[in-house]
């Protein structure tokens, strides 16, 4: 990991991490920004299937009232259970800029599954 600093990530890797929601990164509130990480492996998994964002979740009560970049991530091998396979944005402005998704996806059993590599909502 190189720095991972305020809200900011450069050049860190997230791996093989787990949560109910955002696997390895969940902003709620205030925004973040990641450039040149790697996200790998990471699951959602929620008894309530509230599972969204394998990789990382960006959440917001205002519609737009926060941002988050992806600048030359990576997101590989990630899994959600509801949406967003890699990254799910829901009610932030989220932008994401030269990344590669390769291997992401959601959950098949799920009736209402979406957005294998990106799930968006109120965005």
């Amino acid at each position: 990991m190189q720095a991972l600093t305020g809200r900011s990530a450069v050049r860190c890797t997230f791996e093989a991490n787990y949560s109910e929601s955002g696997g390895a990164v969940m902003s709620f509130g205030e925004g973040a920004s990641f450039s040149e990480c790697v996200f790998s492996g990471n699951y959602t998994s929620s008894p309530d299937s509230s599972g969204c964002g394998g990789a990382a979740y960006c959440f917001s009560l205002v519609d737009g009232g926060q941002e988050i970049f992806f600048s030359r991530c990576i997101f590989i091998g990630n899994h959600a259970q509801l949406s967003g396979g890699a990254l799910q944005v829901h009610g932030c402005r989220g932008t994401v800029t030269d990344c590669v998704f390769a291997e992401n996806y959601v959950e098949d059993d799920v009736l209402s599954s979406m957005g294998g590599a990106l799930g968006t909502s109120y965005t």
